[in-house]
């Protein structure tokens, strides 16, 4: 457009959203700084420790030792490698991060002292915590509501925590289901009688109707969203759908339609 002469290169200064490589960059400042975290309240001393299995997950030690500490002695734990050597001092708690969304379980003196140290560090949005003494009943991480029903029951003495996806479910049958019927289902997440039949299983069924407006990937993507958090009933109807996105594109996208009216008249059930 001889906007800019040729051969101009430029020299970039910071990670930036767009960048194939930002995620990446992000996780690893992020990571950095994460590993430095030390916090104290009254006289006892707090750090992170990051998971080997899941390295979004970090572990709230409290102990006497300074932060990297490690003994020869391991602690048993099935998650982590036999050959880990753990840093000293007592789990307390534990955060979860998913690029930049936080989400902590431990006592509230602790997460507001973690929180705290994070936000000297990066911009921070309100906090929001549950808890039995919070007013507060419901916050929001990843698409996902978790609530406190603060009514005591014989197996839950200080209440019960519900997981659910109700708002994120509503929000994908609006954006998918254009011909749903409000809250009408079969009763099962997968209709075994209205489309079972033999999938060709050499090459994709071909098909003379127009392209659908919504792709089979992103409505798969959702659904497995759903299904791997708090939807297990839906699991395998949505990995029985998945398989056939290339194969049968008209049978996978009925599975998906049923799927939907599905999650539509169930989007209130929730795992406690």
């Amino acid at each position: 457009l001889g906007v800019i002469p040729e051969n101009t290169h430029w020299k970039l200064m910071k990670a930036v959203y767009g960048l194939t490589v930002s995620p990446r960059l992000w996780q690893e400042e992020r990571d950095k700084q994460l590993r430095t975290c030390t916090f104290h309240i009254g006289k006892k001393h707090y750090y992170l420790q990051q998971s080997t299995t899941h390295m979004s997950m970090w572990f709230i030690n409290c102990g006497p030792g300074p932060p990297g500490k490690t003994i020869s002695k391991l602690v048993p734990d099935g998650h982590l490698a036999a050959t880990h050597e753990w840093a000293l001092g007592d789990r307390v708690g534990l955060l979860i991060i998913y690029v930049d969304d936080v989400l902590i379980a431990a006592e509230k003196k602790i997460v507001t002292a973690a929180l705290d140290w994070m936000s000297q560090r990066w911009k921070m949005a309100e906090y929001e915590y549950i808890g039995p003494e919070d007013e507060t009943s419901i916050i929001r991480f990843l698409g996902m509501t978790i609530e406190r029903i603060h009514a005591p029951t014989a197996e839950h003495p200080e209440g019960t925590i519900l997981l659910s996806q109700e708002d994120y479910i509503l929000e994908v049958c609006e954006k998918y289901g254009e011909h749903l019927k409000p809250k009408k289902t079969s009763g099962q997440p997968e209709s075994f009688g209205t489309i079972a039949c033999k999938v060709n299983k050499t090459k994709a069924v071909e098909t003379s109707k127009p392209e659908p407006i919504h792709s089979i990937p992103s409505m798969i993507g959702c659904l497995l969203w759903i299904s791997l958090r708090t939807r297990p009933d839906v699991v395998w109807a949505v990995s029985r759908a998945a398989s056939l996105a290339t194969r049968d594109e008209a049978q996978c996208r009925t599975r998906i339609k049923h799927l939907l009216s599905y999650l539509n008249a169930t989007s209130a059930l929730a795992l406690s």
